[in-house]
């Protein structure tokens, strides 16, 4: 069910795998987007 889903969601999502590929915790990755 991808029809509809918030642009915020992709943005997120594509945030969240530039950081798994640069091995960074996820933790930055949630810390960053809660700063935005």
């Amino acid at each position: 069910n991808s029809e509809g889903f918030p642009e915020k969601v992709m943005a997120n999502t594509a945030c969240f795998i530039i950081v798994s590929r640069n091995d960074i915790p996820i933790y930055e990755a949630e810390v960053g987007s809660a700063q935005k």
